[in-house]
């Protein structure tokens, strides 16, 4: 196709992919999406959808964890290893924010959530906050917390001098905190206090 009409069938299609992905995943329209157009479901959507048909019918599990806490590390390791079980692996902690779109975070809503994780044989990659336990069905948690301490001493070293930057935003904030010691950065951040009120939000699952 000419360059012209090739990018507007791509943006028809890519326009329909998000009309399916907040239309409730109808079991009609994830039909067309894969016999008709050949587009491929991921798990994330699958799963969404309720239509999941998995491998494994071990109940899944779930990493819930912080930032900075080794968790895609974690995330890559079982990961890999819950494949080699049959374990499908989805990734919610970052399905709503993927570049170039926006979407609902579907782990802040009780009927997505009850959907997600009553399926079977799923590896859910690190999710860094919070979800109400009650909407967790029979998956099995594995929760890795660190001490805040650590958390915000990692974020600001990570920030200074090893993120990936993408903006000149984050050109701007580097350079900011170059002038920054690194308890100034604790005190006005807010890391830290982010970080407590996730442990205390934690504490109260059991």
């Amino acid at each position: 196709f000419p360059v012209t009409i090739q990018w507007q069938l791509n943006f028809a299609l890519n326009s329909m992919q998000e009309t399916l992905r907040v239309s409730n995943y109808s079991s009609l329209f994830l039909k067309i999406w894969t016999k008709v157009l050949g587009k491929k479901i991921s798990v994330e959507e699958q799963l969404l959808a309720g239509q999941f048909q998995g491998k494994s019918k071990l109940p899944s599990i779930a990493l819930f964890t912080l930032h900075k806490a080794g968790s895609t590390f974690l995330s890559e390791r079982l990961g890999t290893t819950l494949k080699n079980q049959n374990f499908a692996v989805a990734d919610f902690g970052h399905y709503a924010v993927r570049p170039g779109r926006t979407l609902p975070n579907p782990l802040s809503e009780e009927s997505s959530c009850r959907r997600i994780f009553s399926a079977k044989g799923v590896f859910h990659k690190a999710i860094r906050v919070p979800v109400n336990p009650d909407w967790l069905g029979s998956a099995k948690i594995f929760l890795v917390t660190r001490d805040p301490r650590d958390i915000v001493t990692s974020i600001y070293f990570s920030l200074k001098y090893s993120h990936v930057i993408y903006s000149s935003a984050g050109m701007e904030e580097r350079r900011r905190l170059e002038k920054t010691p690194i308890d100034q950065f604790v005190l006005e951040s807010g890391y830290f206090e982010a970080a407590v009120k996730t442990l205390e939000t934690y504490r109260d699952w059991e």
